[in-house]
């Protein structure tokens, strides 16, 4: 039987896409978010156990964790709103403590941190953030992986699509093209490929490097 995959905000753009690559290699896959099942309905989501739960609750969530499984944060914020609470730290950096914090005894075979490659144009501190979780992990005890995408897109983010074309479009552009040399838009499939990979390498004893 393959490993346990628990993925944070498993329904989420991201997310989906790594719970996709792993239910449809046999991973048993169990997904925590706020809404729960998505709305739409493809076949693989049946291999999937779809957990509702606030994340920033962990009594919501703590009794679907187990010593042993693979933990994926796909918890991501692009846009922040500071009104509502939606900011960089506190999705980025703070939730990574409190679930590391809340996991107890539980401790898992690896830990899988979505990041990032680089910051975003207009997107002040989303990199910053990332990169203080980074490091709170590099400091536990149980081995972590870090998946460093560039900007992604793919079906459901409208957002992310335009400002990868907006982004492609001004490579062109002399003026400014060296500053957005970093960026180099990606499907968000290649990251549940990824994702697959650093779990196929430390089940050899092998660090993912991303």
């Amino acid at each position: 039987m393959n490993k346990r995959v628990v993925i944070f905000g498993g329904s989420g753009f991201v997310g989906q896409s790594i719970a996709k690559q792993l239910a449809t290699a046999e991973y048993q896959v169990i997904s925590i978010s706020r809404s729960g099942k998505p709305k739409q309905v493809e076949p693989w989501m049946e291999q999937v156990t779809w957990v509702r739960a606030d994340v920033f609750t962990p009594t919501d969530w703590q009794e679907h964790v187990k010593s042993g499984d693979v933990l994926i944060d796909a918890i991501g914020l692009l846009v922040e709103n500071k009104a509502k609470q939606l900011t960089y730290q506190r999705y980025h950096y703070k939730l990574v403590k409190l679930m590391v914090t809340s996991l107890g005894s539980s401790q898992p075979d690896l830990f899988i941190y979505v990041s990032a490659a680089h910051g975003l144009p207009f997107h002040q501190g989303y990199l910053y953030w990332k990169k203080q979780a980074e490091a709170f992990l590099e400091k536990q005890s149980f081995p972590v992986a870090f998946i460093k995408p560039s900007l992604l897109y793919g079906e459901g983010r409208k957002y992310s699509r335009a400002m990868a074309r907006m982004i492609l479009f001004s490579k062109k552009l002399p003026i400014i093209q060296q500053a957005l040399t970093p960026i180099k838009p990606q499907p968000v499939e290649k990251v549940g490929v990824a994702v697959q990979q650093a779990i196929k390498q430390s089940l050899k004893g092998d660090r993912y490097e991303s």
